[in-house]
Parts: C-alpha cells; sequence; structure tokens
C-alpha cells in the first residue's frame, strides 16, 4: 500500500507541478499517513477504524 503511493509521487515528480498535482501529492502524503498509524494501531493491537468526514464526498 505504501509502495503504490511512493510510486505515485515519484511518477508526478518528474514533471512540472499544477496546482492539481500539488494536491495530489497533498492527498497521497495524507493517505500514506493515514495507513502507516493504521499499520502502527494494529500492531500494538489497538482497535482501529478510520471515518471519512462529511462532506469529503461532496462537489
Amino acid at each position: 500500500m505504501i509502495d503504490y503511493h511512493f510510486n505515485l509521487i515519484s511518477t508526478l515528480a518528474n514533471e512540472l507541478f499544477t496546482p492539481i498535482e500539488e494536491k495530489v501529492i497533498l492527498a497521497q502524503g495524507e493517505l500514506m499517513s493515514t495507513a502507516l498509524w493504521h499499520f502502527y494501531l494494529n500492531e500494538i493491537g489497538v482497535k482501529f477504524r478510520a471515518v471519512a468526514s462529511p462532506g469529503l464526498y461532496e462537489n
């Protein structure tokens, strides 16, 4: 999972950044930090459930 996010960021790093690419990179960082936090909590035996923000999928 982490490799997927790093690979996506790596492919974007070879091009000029537009505001869209900047947002994609920021989002990938957020997803990676959430995934790492999830893995850590699982490792120490804490139950974890991600909850989406109510407005997350609104346009």
